[in-house]
């Protein structure tokens, strides 16, 4: 009958003719193990197919160099690059993530639960929201917890200033003297969308204007081609539209262009987040870059510092907020603009 036991640091240990103790400081790159001594135990791990339970040493150090990252709106345009951003930052310092999705109308507690099953060493949580009463018991599992892209009086949390970005691109169409103003809206309710929403109208209003048209849409392409189409097809008078997000933005942008108008000569179209495809030559699009390295950066300087620091949970929360860039590009040119 064939052994379908696992192979064990043990049986390598025996084969290589060295201690359990040898094995386990070779995988984990310890210095002190002789060249040769490496390469033994190296052999002998080829031969007996051994692969190393990095989780169940991980537990036995109590660490799991497992980092939760419970995202929401993974297929937008925005988030896949910040996943990447943190897997590649996550790896220069020894950790992995750990992926949980939550729907776009979800909170985050949806999947805690699940998440902190894996004895995840801390937990980031991005375009969604958590309780309080899950906050607490993360604290309780000794599992540091850290918004991203959000912000919370009672969560570390970092963040690009939605409200001062929002304010920019108004005083931008107010230089441009753009007058017949639209806004395209994201999601109802979301932090992000009420922070640029209120910082754009504001200063629209501090500069004795209105925006004549405001429509919802969710963030995605597709909503922003859609009403694009219906504004279009209604004949609705703008020279500028401000949407939430570049994905609306470069939607509403080839809605406009399919109805026959010339961007920005006959409307200026501008988003947010700074999403690579922004800056293609089809689109050049003004946008509010998010600081997406420092940001991820910065959350997890936080969370280093929190998992080195024994009474992290005794320090009060802290929210940081970022200032987005203003790129002005060909989509709302008049005079001088970057591409």
């Amino acid at each position: 009958m064939a052994d379908n036991r696992r192979t064990t640091s043990i049986d390598v240990a025996k084969e290589a003719g060295v201690s359990q103790s040898t094995v386990s400081r070779t995988f984990a790159g310890d210095t002190r193990v002789k060249p040769q001594t490496r390469e033994r135990v190296l052999a002998a791990a080829a031969k007996l197919n051994y692969v190393p339970n990095f989780i169940a040493r991980g537990l036995s150090a109590q660490t799991t160099n497992l980092v939760g990252l419970v995202m929401a709106d993974v297929a937008s345009m925005f988030y896949p690059y910040v996943l990447q951003e943190f897997i590649k930052a996550l790896q220069k310092r020894g950790k992995h993530a750990l992926v949980f999705n939550v729907r776009s109308d979800g909170n985050a507690d949806d999947v805690l639960q699940e998440t902190l099953q894996y004895q995840v060493d801390a937990l980031i949580i991005a375009a969604t929201t958590v309780s309080d009463e899950m906050v607490e018991e993360c604290a309780r599992m000794d599992t540091p917890v850290f918004l991203f892209n959000r912000t919370s009086p009672n969560v570390n949390s970092i963040c690009v200033d939605n409200y001062q970005g929002g304010r920019q691109i108004a005083d931008l169409f107010v230089r441009n003297e753009y007058e017949k103003i639209g806004f395209l809206a994201g999601i109802e309710g979301t932090q992000t969308n009420e922070q640029r929403q209120s910082g754009f109208l504001g200063r629209l209003e501090e500069h004795g204007l209105d925006a004549t048209h405001l429509e919802r849409g969710d963030y995605t392409y597709a909503s922003g081609y859609q009403i694009g189409q219906k504004l279009f097809a209604s004949q609705v008078d703008l020279d500028a539209v401000f949407c939430a997000s570049d994905a609306m933005a470069i939607g509403f942008m080839d809605a406009a262009r399919e109805a026959g108008f010339v961007i920005p000569q006959d409307i200026a179209v501008a988003g947010f987040d700074g999403v690579p495809v922004s800056e293609w030559a089809a689109n050049g699009l003004t946008t509010i870059q998010q600081p997406m390295q420092a940001l991820v950066q910065g959350t997890l300087d936080w969370m280093d510092k929190s998992l080195a620091n024994n009474n992290w949970k005794e320090l009060p929360p802290r929210v940081k907020l970022l200032p987005g860039e203003l790129k002005h590009r060909r989509s709302t040119a008049v005079g001088e603009f970057v591409i």
